[in-house]
């Protein structure tokens, strides 16, 4: 059979094929579980996979073994290093802060700078202090390393023995890492920069 076209609402039971072909309007399969729209638009997978008119793609959930993404990615959960600058003499740092640059003016008296408040396990954390000498205080944790990376400036450690301290000083000019194991925060890394 060929040339064949059907006009008005039709029953067509079986399977159809064909080499092409043209719709003229909204496809829709299933109740909707996938649907593709006369503007464009549609969606598949019973609405895990959506895309806009303009081609925006919205996905619930991706898996993929490699990939390249060029320009912004803009997430809102998952591993995110987010930045903060830190310029008021008493600034605490975000739970969800990577990095954190710190530049405070010597007219300030004694500069705090504080951990987040409820870091994240595993966190891992970079202070960089561009301004004069910064008090870092842990709050309701404790700091570990070497007696290299907790005293620096004219603030010893409270614990000299195990080498932790609640509250480090970071000197101006100068970077410390840190890693948050659920219980302490470890210095890792310092470095002038």
């Amino acid at each position: 059979m060929t040339n064949v076209e059907i006009s008005g609402d039709s029953v067509v039971r079986g399977t159809l094929y064909g080499e092409d072909g043209e719709f003229n309007g909204m496809i829709k399969i299933n109740g909707g579980t996938i649907l593709l729209n006369k503007d464009g638009s549609g969606r598949l997978a019973n609405g895990n996979m959506e895309w806009d008119k303009s081609g925006n793609i919205t996905l619930n959930k991706v898996t993929a073994n490699s990939g390249m993404f060029h320009g912004t990615i803009n997430a809102d959960g998952g591993l995110i290093l987010k930045t903060q600058k830190i310029t008021s003499a008493y600034g605490r740092i975000n739970a969800a802060t990577a990095f954190c640059k710190v530049y405070i003016k010597v007219s300030y008296y004694n500069p705090i700078v504080y951990f987040p408040s409820s870091p994240n396990v595993g966190q891992y954390l970079i202070v960089r202090n561009t301004g004069d000498q910064i008090l870092l205080d842990a709050g309701n944790y404790y700091v570990k390393g070497g007696m290299s990376e907790l005293y620096d400036g004219d603030y010893a450690p409270e614990h000299e023995g195990d080498l932790y301290a609640n509250k480090i000083y970071i000197a101006g000019g100068r970077t410390k890492g840190f890693v948050f194991d659920g219980a302490y925060w470890h210095s890792v890394t310092r470095y002038d920069i």
